[in-house]
């Protein structure tokens, strides 16, 4: 009877939002208002999970990833929004954040936040020395091979999509690692190796992926909310000072102090993920335009780009988007199932994340242990980027876990057949 009570309470919570957003006639102050409520909805979501500390730091991201938003676009502006102005209009950006809205509230409304102890993340780590190297020796290669060198003078992509991949090997070199400490220590210091580059050629998404990565796992076990929260205060800084390298790409650029002055400034304000909503907001627009089987078309081919694969992905929403709009790329999660599928596209993205983030952590088998492991640090591809992060790199890790597997089994069995040989 208890459980029926909250159920209708967090029922009628949301049907209030529902009537206020059908309600409503964007205008600036409801606009700013809309903003407010999501920001509050994610800073809900956070203090629900804070006794999981992995999904603790998904919801920490979003939480930032939402606030910067919010101050960047609807409550400072200025300096700290997006340049670009095309469907920078009160209606495609009240139709945006109302479905920002939608999709936080649902979320954190219904989302259930059970204690998980740190071991339900652990992974099991075969011991497979043979494959073990042969993986780093392909992370070396994609270290030295991944980016595109060159002198920039002004911000551009460098970094390849093996080199964003790199995170799937890396996690698989942990899984026949052993948990060996000199192994880890290898691991680690490719993770570094890898980092520094990556903020070298002005990127910022690859590096914080990584770097989650090794939170929950090789440093796992030391993980606490606070170190999380001192860690993410850190994080804000280290990528205050890549934001501005990345204007010249030099150093000269760089004071501490300066560095505080511009942080206070920008409240510290993420640029990433504003840029990010504005190509939301080119997605919103560009579904107004065009047809609805032009839109089933994106989701077919959506849907096949995750299995086959293709050297274009046609069914990204951004290409469509692009078509019509300046689109830098990205755009977050509900905008894509938006464009898809309307207001039912949005209810669809929050049941998904919602049963993944509720069972964050209870999953007893071992391939759903590594894939909790991959979806946790690919939470800035795919809240910000495309939903394909959140589905394509788990196939891709099933299949290479698999093979893994089978590969691992066949050596051990060669390895006892050959010791009984020498035996006898």
């Amino acid at each position: 009877m208890r459980i029926s009570k909250i159920f209708a309470l967090k029922s009628l919570v949301i049907l209030l939002v529902v009537s206020y957003l059908l309600l409503l006639k964007p205008t600036v102050w409801s606009n700013q208002v809309s903003a407010c409520l999501t920001l509050l909805f994610s800073l809900l979501l956070c203090f629900k999970v804070r006794k999981n500390i992995p999904l603790f730091i998904i919801t920490l991201f979003i939480l930032y990833c939402n606030y910067s938003i919010v101050l960047g676009e609807y409550l400072i502006g200025g300096n700290l929004g997006t340049p670009m102005n095309q469907t920078k209009t009160t209606e495609i950006y009240g139709l945006s954040i109302n479905i920002m809205l939608l999709f936080t509230s649902i979320l954190s409304v219904f989302i259930v936040g059970r204690k998980r102890e740190l071991i339900n993340f652990e992974i099991k780590k075969y011991n497979n020395i043979l494959l073990f190297y042969f993986i780093i020796f392909v992370l070396i290669l994609v270290l030295l091979f991944g980016v595109n060198r060159g002198n920039y003078t002004s911000y551009e992509v460098s970094i390849t999509p093996i080199y964003e991949y790199s995170t799937l090997l890396l996690l698989l070199s942990y899984s026949v690692s052993g948990g060996l400490k000199l192994r880890k220590t290898i691991i680690t210091v490719l993770c570094v190796l890898f980092i520094i580059q990556d903020f070298y050629y002005g990127g910022r998404i690859t590096s914080l992926q990584i770097i989650i990565f090794l939170l929950i796992t090789i440093f796992l076990r030391k993980l606490t909310i606070k170190k999380v929260i001192m860690g993410a205060g850190i994080g804000i800084f280290i990528n205050t000072i890549v934001h501005v390298y990345r204007q010249n790409y030099s150093f000269k650029s760089i004071d501490i102090i300066n560095i505080f002055d511009s942080l206070l400034n920008s409240y510290f304000v993420f640029n990433t993920p504003v840029f990010a909503y504005y190509s939301t907001s080119t997605h919103i627009a560009t579904s107004q335009i065009i047809e609805r089987n032009e839109k089933t078309e994106s989701l077919l081919q959506f849907v096949k780009f995750i299995f086959l694969g293709s050297e274009r992905n046609i069914g990204d929403v951004t290409y469509y988007s692009d078509l019509y709009f300046s689109n830098i790329g990205g755009g977050l999660i509900p905008s894509h199932f938006y464009f898809w599928l309307d207001w039912a596209g949005v209810v669809l993205a929050t049941l998904i994340l919602l049963y993944i983030l509720s069972n964050i952590g209870g999953f007893r088998k071992e391939f759903n242990r590594i894939a909790t492991v991959c979806f946790i640090y690919s939470v800035p591809r795919w809240y910000l980027y495309t939903p394909l992060s959140l589905f394509r790199p788990i196939l891709l890790l099933f299949v290479s876990y698999i093979i893994l597997i089978v590969i691992n089994k066949i050596m051990s069995k060669v390895s006892e057949t050959s010791s009984l040989r020498r035996k006898s």
